[in-house]
């Protein structure tokens, strides 16, 4: 059912559907989850980095929705009657599940495996496979290399996500109150981004005005080091992130 990550904020809308375990032998609550997050990019910056995650991601695995009735679930969850029977026709005749124009979420990923870590108050990726369903208006419907982080620091609740092709192409992703960076592997596109004027990167949000940045690559490299070590099952104190820290200029 709907579930709720802890995570709340200004900028990006976002909801979660799922379930959640705990296990016996290692007391720690286990989330299979579905996300849909409507992430504040222009159409031209969401189109460019979508279309750059789909070419490098192609040769992956297609997507069982038959067999991942959390997402079916989800899709139950997002909209109403006629636009989920749009869906459902649609994954029936294509074979593959199409945004509707109308709805709100620009992204959709699912099989994101979580756990909650008490040291660090947040929850992380168990693994490194999940599933990207659509970007904007490109359909993915395939298996994708995901990092995620949900949780809260001094400054308030934040969330960050990493994806990766097999070619290494990337996004990362990454929001808490009143900020939202990103950051490719694409120079040409980070370039456009950083480029282009800040009132075209500028997010209304409850009377102000948040402009989304590029993020350095050194905070990039760090998040993902300690995703790995997370699931190495070493320590991960060594990569965090610090709010107080400047970052290096792109």
């Amino acid at each position: 059912g709907r579930i709720d990550l802890g995570y709340e904020t200004n900028i990006v809308e976002m909801r979660s559907y799922g379930n959640i375990t705990k296990l016996s032998d290692d007391s720690l609550f286990h989330v299979n989850a579905t996300i849909a997050i409507n992430i504040p990019l222009t159409t031209d910056h969401l189109k460019k980095i979508s279309e750059m995650l789909y070419a490098g991601n192609v040769e992956n695995p297609p997507v069982d929705h038959y067999e991942n009735p959390t997402l079916l679930g989800a899709i139950n969850s997002l909209a109403d009657e006629k636009t989920v029977m749009k869906i459902f026709d649609n994954l029936s005749q294509l074979g593959y599940i199409e945004k509707p124009k109308d709805l709100p979420y620009t992204l959709l990923i699912s099989d994101i495996q979580l756990y909650w870590d008490e040291t660090s108050k947040s929850f992380h990726t168990e693994n490194a496979t999940g599933s990207i369903i659509w970007m904007g208006d490109q359909q993915f419907n395939q298996e994708i290399k995901v990092y995620a982080e949900f949780g809260k620091k001094t400054g308030g609740e934040y969330f960050t996500l990493y994806f990766e092709t097999p070619y290494e192409d990337y996004l990362y992703i990454m929001s808490r109150r009143n900020q939202m960076k990103v950051l490719t592997s694409n120079d040409e596109i980070n370039e456009d981004i950083f480029g282009t004027d800040a009132g075209k990167r500028t997010i209304e949000a409850e009377g102000k005005r948040v402009v989304y940045q590029l993020e350095s690559k050194p905070q990039v490299g760090k998040f993902v080091r300690r995703m790995e070590a997370y699931l190495e099952g070493s320590d991960s104190n060594d990569y965090n992130y610090n709010d107080d820290e400047e970052d290096e200029d792109y």
